[in-house]
Order: structure tokens, then sequence, then C-alpha cells
């Protein structure tokens, strides 16, 4: 049993039905070997092959250097690089490139003592054009005998949340390092009982869009950044599926994630087109795809990931009570280009931007290719295509595209 004492802003904070806003939730970080400092860590894969693309403007005091990869947020710049600098037995020092700029400098060395670290780091999110920062605390830990570099965040997001006819305390965890709080191994802690204790067996919780509290069952609507979650009684459910086109064999297929979002904010992962998810009847959109096609020559596998960017519509698809939605989210893609944002006269001298998007048959906009294990690398595994602008033979001007 976990003990904490009442926090007297959350007995004042009042919800209006299920709607909540950012200003009900803060973000605790206790400290080291406190409940709650941290969730389990994660291994980190630890390499010497410094990353392609990687700038190293420092003098390392060690002799041996070791990289890694952490992917921290969600788009095409969560990637953060990491170097383990070797300086002798039981000694290290911790680079971590947080401004994601690709370079290692003396200032993206992380203060700690002895195998553990702790660093602000940002969680990005992006959304179209734009680019939101949420301000996380990570921990990471070296462990000499299993030669591992492990991460976890540290804290938690609490708030009230109405619970039927009342409010009760949430602690949302990220149990997945990754900055986010709504995947399946994140962790939603619920004051049931209103006791301000937290019981780490009836009151800890997978993170899922239906959870059962207190014999009965409630709808999880909530964002993954930690600023929304409301429990709505669930009044029917139905089962959502994914499936291929014709076109495609499940045996070309070596993997197919997809992310559905209601519009009341409940959330579910699809994995795979033989599991069906059981989610609260409602109108559903897809948010995200993930899918990897097999290399018919037996090379690396050929990765895509699609997201939700908001230049288009959303499509709405209709899960009713008791019924079953089959999704297929791979179809007749829409291919354009916008040429100078939609005007139609460039005058000599004047600069030509030309913006090549992919589009899924449900508006998701493709955000990178690649080629291998997906890892959301800023400098490994894409897949460029070049765009060039000619005049006759000439070649004027030409860019590289995130995908090809």
């Amino acid at each position: 049993m976990i003990t904490t004492k009442s926090v007297p802003w959350l007995a004042m904070a009042l919800l209006a039905g299920d709607a909540l806003g950012a200003e009900n939730w803060r973000s605790v970080v206790p400290s080291p070997g406190e409940p709650f400092a941290s969730a389990p860590p994660l291994a980190l894969a630890l390499r010497k092959e410094r990353p392609a693309g990687l700038k190293e403007n420092i003098y390392y005091r060690g002799v041996q250097q070791r990289y890694a990869h952490l992917v921290y947020g969600r788009g095409r710049t969560a990637g953060v690089a990491i170097v383990l600098d070797e300086i002798g037995p039981g000694q290290f020092d911790l680079y971590v490139d947080a401004n994601r700029d690709n370079e290692i400098t003396s200032k993206d060395r992380v203060g700690g003592e002895g195998l553990s670290w702790r660093t602000p780091l940002k969680a990005v999110v992006h959304d179209g054009e734009s680019l939101h920062e949420y301000p996380r605390t990570v921990c990471f830990r070296y462990g000499p005998v299993s030669g591992t570099l492990a991460v976890a965040t540290c804290g938690y997001i609490e708030g009230i949340a109405r619970m039927g006819n009342r409010d009760v305390t949430v602690r949302r965890i990220d149990g997945d390092a990754n900055g986010l709080f709504g995947d399946s191994r994140d962790r939603v802690w619920v004051d049931v009982n209103g006791d301000d204790k937290w019981d780490e067996v009836e009151e800890q919780f997978l993170f899922s869009p239906i959870l059962r509290l207190k014999e009965r069952r409630f709808a999880v609507r909530a964002d993954d950044r930690g600023e929304r979650l409301a429990f709505a009684p669930i009044e029917g459910t139905g089962k959502i599926r994914l499936a291929l086109p014709r076109s495609l064999r499940s045996d070309q297929v070596e993997e197919i994630q997809a992310t559905v979002q209601s519009r009341d904010g409940v959330t579910g992962r699809l994995n795979g087109t033989d599991a069906e998810l059981s989610l609260p009847e409602g109108d559903y959109r897809l948010t995200t795809l993930l899918f990897t096609l097999k290399d018919p020559k037996g090379g690396p596998a050929w990765g895509f990931v699609f997201n939700e960017n908001g230049g288009k519509e959303p499509r709405w698809h209709k899960l009713i009570k008791n019924g079953r939605l089959t999704l297929e989210p791979i179809g007749e893609f829409d291919f354009s280009a916008d040429v100078n944002n939609g005007k139609m006269r460039c005058r000599p001298g004047d600069e030509l931007s030309i913006r090549a998007a992919l589009y899924t048959p449900d508006g998701l906009l493709i955000e990178r290719a690649y080629r291998g294990r997906f890892a959301s690398s800023p400098f490994d595994g894409g897949c460029h295509g070049t765009i060039r602008l000619m005049s006759g033979e000439r070649v004027l001007d030409s860019a590289q595209s995130g995908f090809a």
C-alpha cells in the first residue's frame, strides 16, 4: 500500500460533467527513492557504432563511447540521441541531445550520482505543421552487470476525474518511457475509495479504453498528453477490427498497427487483422497507422508511418451497440503536390515551394518511410525521394521528401 498526504488544491477542483481541461492536471516529480518517483525503467539498446548523421563537437573524457536512441513523443523529430562515455571501471558520463539538433556538445552532458542520472526532456508531438512540447523529467540508470542503459519517465500526472456521481483522484504514469500517457503499457492509478492511499492491487490499472471500477465498466476518455481524462459509464459496446484490401495478401504483411479515437476521446490500439478490440459505441476515426510490408526479394522490410495532421477532414466510422466494425486503413492513396501554397503565378527570382503529400483513404498523412525495424530515428533507416525542378534538361533546384 502506497500512502500520500492529501493535496489541498485537489479538494477544491470542481469538474462539470465529463469535461476536463488542462488546468485540472499537474505534473509531479517526487525525489529519487520516494513513492511514484519513476516507472520501472526500460532497457535501451547500446551500440558502438556512431549513428550516421550524428555530429560530435566534443572531447570525450572516456576512451569508449556507446550510442542509444530514445523516441520521446510522437512525430518526425521525437528521436533523441544518447551517448554513454566510459571513463573507467564503473565511471561514465552521459550525454542527452535534449534539444534534438543531432549534435553532441559539452552542454549535453547530464549531471548524476554514480550510475544514475536525471534530466529535463520535452515530449514533442507534431500536429500538422505545429509542434507541441510537453516538459518531462527522465531518469537513466546503467547496470554494470548487464551492461545496459535503462530509462524511465519520472513522476506522474495528477488530477481529478468524474466517476459516476463523484470525483476521484487519478495518477497517470508513463510506462513505456515515451513521454506520453495513452499507450497499453502506461498505468492509471485511481483512488477509488477516496482514502488518499494507493493500493497497488486494487487501484492500479494498465491504460485501456475500458476499465472496471467498483464492479462497473467505464469508458476512459483521455488524451495521450496527460491533459484530459474522464470516466463515462458504459451503456453499450461493439467490436472493431482491421482488414486488408483484396489486392494484398496477409502473408505479404509483416505488421499493421492502427489507433482509433472516438468523438468524445476514447482511444484504442488495433494490432494485426486477427484480433478484435471492444470499445464503447460511438463514432470513431483513425488517427495513426504503422504498416510494414515484407520485401519480396528477402531484404529489409518496407515500413510506412501515417499520422493525423489536420490537413484533411477526418473520416468517421460508426460503431453500434453489439455491432462489429471493420476498418480498411489501406486502399487507394491520394498523392498531391501543393505548389507555392496555391499561388498561380511566380515571378523570376521568387521562391517556389513544392510540398508533396501522400494520404490514406481516411486522410492520414505519411510521416516517413523506412527499411528494416522502425526506430523513428532522425538519422537512421529513412527512405527519401528527390524532387527536382527542371528547365529542359537543366536542374534548377532539388530537395528531398520525407518518404519514398
